[in-house]
């Protein structure tokens, strides 16, 4: 999917001209923003082309430092990725590696979350068994009583009719 980083990818990167390259891009086109062969955001070239700041000024501010790969896409299209290197390379990385331990956190806490849904339904299970037990000998006495009612309506009309015709 994603192509391995290379050395002369980065000295290619060193030399980029973001602000040429984005005005050598429609002002419709949409610029993807990759990590690691990991899609992580979008930016509109517009932000780049007309405003006061540059590519790698946006990156940092909305991504991080870190090595990106920016591939701008317009006409349905997708065209050539460049490199970009922002930030001090010490920090390279940073943003991604926050957000998989951001992950590895939030699966173990659903985890958790989940033990601890599982262990409150144990000890309500007893409560709730025999709510619908209870539930269920209403709906059987309602349908007795019913039942009952309907008997002796029955009976009430057959006398009535047996009256009328005497």
């Amino acid at each position: 999917m994603g192509r391995r980083w290379k050395r002369r990818d980065f000295a290619d990167a060193a030399i980029f001209n973001s602000v040429l390259w984005a005005r050598a891009r429609p002002d419709d086109a949409r610029i993807q923003v990759h990590e690691g062969g990991k899609h992580i955001g979008e930016l509109a070239v517009e932000l780049v082309k007309y405003g006061d700041r540059m590519l790698e000024g946006e990156l940092l501010d909305q991504f991080g430092p870190g090595r990106y790969s920016v591939m701008p896409v317009f006409g349905g299209r997708f065209r050539q990725a460049v490199f970009v290197a922002v930030g001090h390379p010490a920090a390279h990385g940073i943003r991604r590696r926050l957000a998989e331990e951001r992950a590895k956190l939030l699966e173990r806490e659903s985890e958790s979350d989940r033990n601890q849904l599982f262990t409150t339904v144990l000890e309500a299970l007893p409560n709730i068994i025999e709510t619908l037990n209870a539930a269920k000998r209403d709906r059987t006495t309602n349908a007795l009583e019913l039942l009952n009612l309907t008997l002796t309506l029955q009976r009430e009309r057959r006398d009535q009719d047996l009256a009328k015709t005497r």
